[in-house]
């Protein structure tokens, strides 16, 4: 697909429009539009691995940028683009390169993430409240590494250490 022109055509054109239902404006700047039907993103990943570009997926929200990439193309050209392809780069040698078109059923769930969030935006310019995660907090405190990264180290210490330390690990351990 890049040697048959995935990355060519309009190459980085912002697409600027006025959301109708909320009143907010919104921008989408895909990195190229081989048509107006297809639009592409170019993104280095440092492994084109399954599960390396799933959490790639999931972890950057890839999907609602094309949702809203998609809705920018439509609201300024007319042209329901059909299609958002990435083009994962590796940064290191060899470089591998995969093409992943998303799914159009995900997609969809983008374009609903993308329409809740223009609408609780909407909503925080009207009202001048904006959530946060108010705790009350007005100094530093304390946030725990996740219970799974947790076990994860404990069992790769189990692993790696000389018996004797990690039988001192396991004794010394916190139980949090």
């Amino acid at each position: 697909m890049v040697k048959t022109g995935i990355l060519d055509g309009l190459i980085e054109r912002s697409f600027i429009w006025k959301d109708e239902e909320t009143g907010v404006w919104v921008k989408a700047r895909p990195d190229a539009l081989p048509s107006p039907i297809d639009l592409a993103d170019l993104k280095t990943t440092g492994s084109v691995a399954d599960d390396d570009v799933q959490r790639s997926l999931t972890n950057y929200s890839y999907h609602v940028q094309a949702a809203v990439a998609m809705a920018g193309v439509e609201a300024v050209t007319g042209a329901k683009p059909e299609s958002f392809t990435l083009v994962f780069v590796e940064k290191e040698a060899p470089w591998a390169v995969r093409v992943i078109t998303i799914m159009p059923e995900d997609i969809e769930r983008g374009r609903h993430q993308m329409r809740w969030a223009l609408r609780e935006f909407a909503k925080c310019v009207e009202t001048g409240n904006w959530p946060g995660p108010d705790r009350g907090a007005t100094d530093a405190e304390f946030l725990p590494m996740s219970q799974w990264a947790r076990n994860r180290i404990d069992e790769r210490l189990n692993i790696l250490l000389p018996e004797q330390e990690a039988e001192i690990y396991e004794r010394n351990k916190p139980n949090v």
